[in-house]
């Protein structure tokens, strides 16, 4: 079961484990806008704080990141279901809490 990335920062692979997981579900019509997305999202989770160029590293990701912002098949609700899916199945795998008394 994929694991929350704050639980896994301490390997460099662990945003790129995470974006897999968290978009596994996503389609935005060509494999390779999914790619970059999930590169994006694996770069901003790496650097939190960091702004799109930055976190990038450099004119070709911050190019090509903001080409794909701008490209109205990378819808956000696309985007979203994509993560609602991905937290549904981490839930699944979850044991349900009762409540004493």
């Amino acid at each position: 079961m994929p694991t929350h990335p704050a639980s896994s920062h301490d390997n460099s692979q662990a945003p790129r484990r995470w974006a897999q997981n968290e978009f596994n579900t996503l389609d935005l019509g060509d494999p390779r806008r999914v790619r970059r997305l999930k590169q994006i999202a694996a770069d901003m989770l790496a650097q939190p704080g960091a702004s799109i160029p930055k976190a990038s590293g450099g004119w070709a990701g911050t190019k090509a990141g903001y080409r794909l912002f701008g490209n109205a098949a990378c819808d956000p609700t696309k985007v979203l279901a994509a993560q609602r899916n991905a937290t549904l199945e981490r839930a699944r795998g979850q044991t349900r809490y009762a409540a004493d008394g």
